[in-house]
């Protein structure tokens, strides 16, 4: 019987982390046994097939590092590491190399082995999809108080429940608190974020509606005239679309549930699931704008991540997400390896310890260095530009970096002279931030959180258009390519036109008591400038975060995360938490327990450093580094370990 899947821990998290754990040990015995067949021993004992049956054993006589470990070298050993990208992930691979050097010394009483690293961005800028525009020049105003003319152009949002927490550990780390929304409030602080409001405008077919979805349709059966041939039941109507799609997939979260509460480890849930994992949302509800083209499974388990307790601390960051990538660079020991404007050309793998990177750095032309490890965390849209032909990278990887979709997302913020949606609405101010709901060219339109206090002739910003899938690629077609803000803005008249337009639609009405044209004046009287961002046409990312198809999840994500050797790819798309930047901070710590793990034979403290990793934090210091990802045993990033050696080899057979 399959030991995989754990029915003593009952949350919907867990259900997530042990798809993802299933999958990879899947793919493990899968690729082991394909270098057993070809007549490959690894190790001091014959090989044997690994069952399908049982969980993974310890690799134990196929790592060397499992005896006997090596002594403290009489020599200063400084291993050089590449990490590609100074996103979340490539950044916190390197705070996390610092925590090890400190440990070592710690351990060792002495600097024998140290970890010596180079981040390359091709970006001019650091955070990845970490990324705050800011209208003004200075995040902080004359008075020091912090400038809240920004919007997040990424990541923007944090729920603080057990799936996030190696975040908020990271938060505290940077010493980012959680605070209060006050005038005292200082830079990088953790305010609330609403993510629902108390009375949001909802426009569709043409009509706003204000409140809450449950409380609108109480007033009709059909409040925005969608049901005209009447084919649309009485007891959908009543509901919001997000329990009508609960309803639908009602039966796989009820199996999941039943296979992790039963006694005798049932798997028949997850059995049931997987023969639906051919199918996309889209083929399954055959409904959607594109949003549904990803796996029917991935659309399931991605509502149980979402499926938060009630009251939820929800929370932003004061200054912007970008505040976080610029705290986690100052907080690297050696701030200056960062390098930005340096774009990787190409990735050889040389042979054990010897990965080599040649890049263009600007003003400055073609260079190349060989280093004992590369972490490479760009997205593999980007990844693909890049030359791999010697990585030795395996054939999933490569259908990966070349099939893999990055979902379309865009924003535009828009600065104006006063924040109108939180006095010029009559009944309907929006006071308590949440989002605006529209079938409209903006789609969906985001109360920031963190300007609620601003007063009524101060300037202030609103997210007024989050766009994803084909609403995204629709609107950004409208955003100039250009870098000259002033031609931009002249490129972009009609997309300026269509966001003061459609934001006089969704907020007119008898709550609001303005009609489209009054509305249309105030805020284009209002507008002062605004910015557009479209991922999908950014070259280094390509789109905003991976979106796994039909069985593209059980087919790819196994061979993203397995090392090729000394090269290893790290960040959201090695993560079952796609999107969130816990999944880029998991990734790391994976990979580089990993890597520890393959060379602990060599090299003296690996295994305790690796030990190290394994154990979640003391109390005393929570650190964001320790404890592997709940989605990971051991036992699986060993096997990893043990793959990635015979592979540094034998590139071929993957």
């Amino acid at each position: 019987m399959d030991k995989t899947l754990d029915p003593k821990i009952k949350e919907w998290k867990d259900i997530r982390n042990e798809w993802a754990l299933k999958h990879a040990e899947e793919a493990i015995k899968n690729d082991w046994n394909d270098l057993v067949k070809q007549g490959t021993s690894i190790g001091t004992q014959r090989s044997p097939f690994l069952s399908d049956d049982h969980e993974l054993p310890d690799p134990v006589d196929k790592l060397v590092g499992d005896k006997p470990k090596p002594s403290e070298p009489a020599e200063d050993i400084v291993l050089n590491i590449g990490i590609i990208g100074a996103g979340a992930a490539g950044l916190f691979t390197g705070l996390l190399l610092d925590f090890l050097n400190k440990k070592y010394q710690e351990k060792f009483k002495t600097k024998k082995v140290q970890f010596k690293y180079d981040i390359l961005e091709a970006s001019e800028r650091v955070g990845g999809r970490l990324f705050t525009y800011n209208f003004d020049d200075s995040p902080i105003n004359r008075d020091g108080s912090v400038n809240r003319n920004y919007y997040d152009v990424g990541a923007m949002r944090f729920p603080d429940n057990p799936v996030m927490e190696r975040t908020f550990r990271l938060f505290n780390f940077l010493e980012m608190h959680k605070a209060q929304d006050t005038q005292g409030a200082k830079l990088g602080d953790l305010l609330p974020y609403y993510i629902k409001g108390d009375k949001e405008p909802w426009h569709f077919n043409g009509t706003t509606k204000w409140g809450d979805y449950a409380s609108i349709s109480a007033q009709g059966l059909d409040p925005w005239k969608l049901n005209e041939d009447g084919k649309i039941p009485e007891d959908i109507l009543k509901k919001p679309p997000s329990d009508v799609f609960n309803d639908i997939i009602k039966t796989f979260r009820e199996k999941l549930m039943q296979d992790k509460a039963t006694s005798n480890k049932s798997s028949e849930g997850w059995k049931y699931l997987m023969e639906y994992d051919d199918h996309s949302t889209r083929s399954y509800l055959a409904v959607g704008t594109e949003w549904y083209d990803q796996a029917l499974s991935e659309a399931v388990l991605e509502s149980l991540d979402f499926d938060w307790k009630p009251g939820t601390d929800w929370r932003c960051i004061l200054g912007g997400s970008g505040v976080l990538a610029d705290k986690m660079v100052q907080k690297l020991k050696n701030p200056l390896s960062v390098e930005r404007s340096t774009a990787v050309t190409k990735i050889k793998n040389k042979g054990e310890q010897q990965v080599e990177i040649a890049y263009e750095k600007a003003n400055i032309g073609p260079q190349s260095h060989t280093y004992n490890a590369v972490f490479s965390s760009v997205p593999l849209g980007c990844l693909q530009r890049i030359d791999t032909s010697e990585a030795k990278l395996n054939y999933g990887v490569r259908q990966a970096m070349r099939a893999l979709s990055y979902g379309p997302s865009g924003k535009v913020g828009i600065k104006f002279r006063n924040p109108w949606w939180l006095y010029k609405l009559n009944d309907a101010n929006l006071k308590h931030a949440g989002l605006g709901h529209s079938d409209l060219s903006i789609r969906t339109c985001v109360y920031p959180s963190y300007n609620l206090q601003t007063p009524e002739e101060e300037e202030a910003v609103l997210l007024c258009s989050y766009t994803w899938q084909q609403d995204a690629l629709r609107l950004s077609s409208l955003v100039s390519k250009s870098t000259d803000l002033k031609n931009k803005w002249k490129e972009e008249t009609e997309l300026k036109n269509i966001l003061i337009h459609d934001l006089a639609r969704l907020h007119a009405g008898d709550d609001s008591g303005k009609t489209v044209p009054e509305l249309e004046e105030i805020i284009g009287n209002s507008y002062l400038e605004h910015f557009a961002f479209d991922w999908y046409q950014n070259p280094h990312s390509v789109g905003a975060f991976a979106f796994f198809g039909p069985q593209q999840f059980r087919s790819s994500w196994p061979k993203i995360i397995q090392p090729s050797g000394d090269l290893a790819i790290i960040g959201e798309a090695a993560s079952p938490h796609h999107a969130w930047v816990v999944g880029a901070l998991e990734s790391a710590v994976h990979q580089v327990y990993s890597w520890l793990n393959q060379h602990k034979d060599k090299i003296h403290g690996f295994s305790e450093l690796a030990e190290l990793l394994e154990n979640d934090p003391p109390a005393d210091d929570l650190n964001p580094f320790q404890g592997l990802p709940p989605y990971m045993r051991t036992e699986t990033c060993k096997w990893q370990s043990v793959l990635a050696k015979a592979y540094r080899e034998m590139p071929d057979c993957m």
